[in-house]
């Protein structure tokens, strides 16, 4: 999720001095990268680059969604970590259809309390606490139907553009002993992404995103500032398959370059319905752990509720086993 990349920049400004800065820094940004956008793609494992109907990274599955005028989404998520802090995030989306595509736009916000970092350092007291204090976002996707009859009779070409003007890290708060760090981060996000579907049934897509942020470390105490700058680079490959009417197969690789460190992740998912255009099941596995989640339909909106297990393995070290839940609510005109 872009909207929180702010944080990944600020991590490294704080622990220049520690000998695991880097580990948790990049441990960190792959966190952020993988909280999911919505309950619905959530209980699929995060599984939704080539899942049309879905919140999703890729700004080109919006234009394949089902014929609307003007929508609007509402998202709440909380992330408990075993010895970090509990996040709280919020978003709201509103989608309208132009003359030619689809343009959404999204503000993100996320919050949390005061929890405790473990770094194995031999005084449990030195660890340092840490609170996010406010993180926020701007986002902007445009999608439209490029192409049709390209390769084979009735296939549907699908791109997209997301922007990112701003998010803001306002302010995120480290304690280490008698020591007061304040961190703030100003960055952008851009990207891109394509589906193409051959049939009804099958769906291939891709996407990319270039991050860049700007970071500021100030330690009150000493009143010293440090300053850094950092990007990452998100790669996205996904399938999907319609199997049968109601059940639905969803399947992401995904590659991260973090300022020269490279990640790999695989996201799965199903959706299987109960009853048609009204109640369905979902179950995954998001990259390290299961996820499962119910929707229910009417006409014109919907309500997703979802839950993720130790979705963030690579902060377990420091923040322990981390519980998702996520609820979303959509309705479209």
């Amino acid at each position: 999720m872009r909207k929180m990349m702010a944080l990944v920049m600020v991590i490294g400004c704080f622990f220049a001095t520690n000998i695991q800065a880097a580990d948790f820094g990049t441990a960190l940004a792959i966190a952020i990268a993988n909280v999911p956008r919505g309950a619905d793609v959530a209980g699929m494992g995060n599984a939704n680059t080539a899942a049309p109907e879905f919140s999703s990274n890729n700004p080109a599955t919006i234009a394949a969604a089902k014929d609307f005028k003007l929508g609007s989404s509402a998202t709440y998520g909380r992330i408990n970590f075993g010895n970090g802090p509990s996040i709280n995030i919020y978003s709201g989306t509103v989608s309208g259809k132009l003359p030619r595509g689809v343009l959404e736009v999204t503000y993100s916000k996320a919050s949390s309390d005061m929890g405790i970092a473990d770094f194995g350092l031999p005084d449990p007291d030195f660890n340092p606490g840490l609170k996010l204090n406010s993180v926020s976002s701007l986002a902007f996707q445009y999608g439209l139907r490029a192409g049709k009859d390209l390769l084979f009779s009735g296939d549907e070409l699908y791109l997209g553009l997301a922007y990112e003007p701003v998010f803001k890290s306002k302010i995120l708060l480290f304690l280490r002993g008698m020591e007061e760090v304040v961190l703030k981060s100003d960055g952008y996000s851009v990207g891109g992404g394509f589906l193409y579907k051959p049939n009804k049934n099958w769906n291939f897509g891709g996407s990319y995103s270039y991050s860049r942020s700007k970071d500021k470390g100030e330690y009150l105490l000493v009143r010293e500032i440090e300053e850094s700058r950092s990007r990452t680079d998100t790669y996205r490959l996904g399938v999907g398959y319609q199997v049968l009417p109601m059940t639905l197969l969803a399947a992401d690789w995904q590659h991260l370059e973090i300022d020269g460190f490279k990640n790999d992740q695989f996201f799965a998912g199903i959706e299987q319905g109960i009853v048609k255009d009204f109640l369905y099941l979902y179950g995954g596995w998001a990259d390290s752990g299961p996820t499962a989640g119910i929707g229910a339909y009417l006409k014109n909106g919907g309500l997703n509720l979802a839950y993720m297990q130790r979705p963030f393995k690579d902060l377990e070290q420091y923040l322990g086993h981390a519980d998702a839940y996520m609820a979303s609510a959509y309705i479209n005109f």
